[in-house]
């Protein structure tokens, strides 16, 4: 079969998708990766994997009648030119634009992925807000009852949409745990010596907790000087981001120290004790699982997609969001209580290997839509005969 996947980013392709899109191909399919950047590093990476990439004209941020409609139209002509027998978007604009034009494209298979209901279907206060919320709901209706099978990656966010109408009640609908996480590629790694370091991983957006973290920062650091909390990840064009001049501002306080964005978090995880999220709601956050695989304690919010990935007291801690002193009571009782970390991380990667395994989450995938293998492919990275091969 011809299968065509879209995104919202060239990079996400390896950083979210890389697994999904091996084993697609590796069952013997045709597959194409759109997305809007053109990125050669990626594209030479797809293409070893046995994966075509176009470009597809796509904007991120904002809404213009005009702009979205041509995007519609052109993503229609590309996968009528490939002659697509199925297709998987994700992320907001691809779920919404990516169905209606594979219905114009007569595509057999549609299937869309929520990741999170975004800043613009939350609400918000101001009219603006308010109108551009029902605007995306309109949207989503519109795309989502297109698609043959919606992808949920927990049952808050799923329970909205029906609720909502954005999908029927009776539509096809598939729990799947996240990403999931290449296992082989995240592996557990002990807690660093020195002083308790708190690492929270995303993209620079208020809804993700940020300035919780900033307040909860000064209070830790006032108790114990010692303790680090670093920030990482990049600036984003989202209603919610912030500007450099807003991180300059952050640094210049002296509690926390950003590291910029990087495109390999290993290196950074296995530098931190304590990964922390304190996001008002998520799909099911990526950041967390990866620093469970690598055994790592967390703490996040009890909100929609991050209690996901939580026992808390187990593998971690929960605290309510928006809520800059829980936060900080949290991050200072783990500060206070080091024994129980090492503890909690091994938790946390027994809990990644028994749920969030990316394979496991790939065969649910592939099964829903049609393209499983009649038999199971060999595993990446194993060797001839089913005996494992190295690590990549």
């Amino acid at each position: 079969m011809r299968v065509a996947f879209v995104g919202i980013q060239t990079t996400e392709l390896l950083t979210f998708r890389r697994e999904m899109l091996r084993e697609m191909a590796a069952a013997g399919h045709e597959v194409l990766a759109l997305a809007p950047e053109r990125d050669a590093a990626v594209e030479t990476e797809l293409a070893a994997m046995g994966v075509a990439f176009e470009a597809v004209h796509l904007h991120r941020a904002g809404m213009n009648p005009v702009r979205d409609a041509w995007t519609m139209l052109s993503l229609a002509r590309q996968l009528r030119r490939f002659r697509a027998d199925a297709i998987l978007v994700t992320a907001a604009k691809p779920v919404i634009y990516g169905t209606l034009a594979a219905r114009l494209a007569r595509v057999p298979m549609r299937a869309a992925m929520i990741t999170g209901i975004g800043s613009a279907l939350s609400g918000g206060t101001g009219t603006r807000r308010r109108v551009l919320a029902t605007v995306v709901r309109l949207l989503y209706r519109t795309g989502l009852h297109r698609a043959h099978v919606v992808f949920f990656q927990n049952g808050d966010d799923e329970a909205l949409f029906v609720d909502l109408g954005l999908v029927g009640r009776h539509q096809r609908r598939v729990r799947i745990a996240g990403s999931g996480i290449d296992l082989q590629a995240f592996r557990s790694q002990p807690l660093p010596d020195g002083p308790v370091t708190f690492l929270m991983v995303a993209r620079l957006l208020r809804d993700k907790g940020l300035y919780e973290l900033v307040e909860a920062a000064r209070r830790v650091r006032a108790v114990h000087p010692d303790v680090r909390i670093r920030l990482l990840g990049p600036l984003d064009p989202n209603p919610e981001g912030i500007t450099a001049s807003d991180v300059d501002a952050i640094v210049a306080q002296g509690d926390v120290d950003y590291l910029g964005a990087t495109e390999d978090v290993r290196p950074y995880l296995a530098a931190a004790t304590v990964v922390v999220l304190p996001s008002y709601r998520e799909g099911t956050p990526r950041s967390l699982l990866e620093a469970m695989a690598m055994g790592r304690p967390i703490l996040t919010t009890d909100v929609p997609g991050c209690r996901e990935t939580i026992e808390s007291g187990h593998n971690g801690l929960l605290v309510p969001a928006r809520d800059a002193g829980a936060l900080a009571e949290a991050m200072l009782a783990m500060v206070e209580t080091p024994a129980m970390l090492a503890q909690m991380g091994t938790a946390g990667r027994a809990l990644v290997e028994a749920r969030f395994d990316v394979h496991d989450v790939n065969r649910t995938i592939l099964g829903a839509m049609g393209l499983a293998p009649a038999t199971a492919p060999r595993s990446p990275g194993a060797a001839p005969g089913g005996e494992p091969g190295p690590a990549s």
